[in-house]
């Protein structure tokens, strides 16, 4: 390998570790959102974790988090999408079985 490639590969790899980087803090900004009643802005939030790294723990969580703040606002066909992609995404996932009941919750509220 010569030493251009070794420059590129060493470039991408630093934007992708601070990409990641800045999803998580991104993250750990939209939970301190959502603690503090600012929902909406939670929600812009949330949803760029979910479109930067839609596979990461941290996505995963937010979906959960998009479709209990769906529920607070008795949106629940919001709701029931967030939950299904949730299951759909991450059918092994730490909020597996709290996004079927809330999946199905927000379907008979619905």
């Amino acid at each position: 390998m010569v030493l251009w490639e070794k420059i590129v590969i060493l470039f991408l790899l630093i934007a992708v570790s601070l990409a990641l980087h800045a999803s998580q803090e991104s993250f750990e900004f939209g939970k301190r959102m959502y603690r503090d009643g600012f929902l909406q802005e939670a929600v812009i939030v949330f949803e760029r974790v979910v479109g930067s790294a839609p596979l990461s723990p941290e996505a995963e969580e937010s979906l959960f988090l998009l479709g209990e703040i769906s529920l607070q606002v008795k949106n629940y066909s919001e709701a029931e999408n967030f939950y299904r992609g949730l299951y759909e995404t991450f059918p092994a996932g730490v909020y597996r079985e709290r996004s079927l009941f809330y999946w199905a919750e927000s379907q008979y509220r619905s």
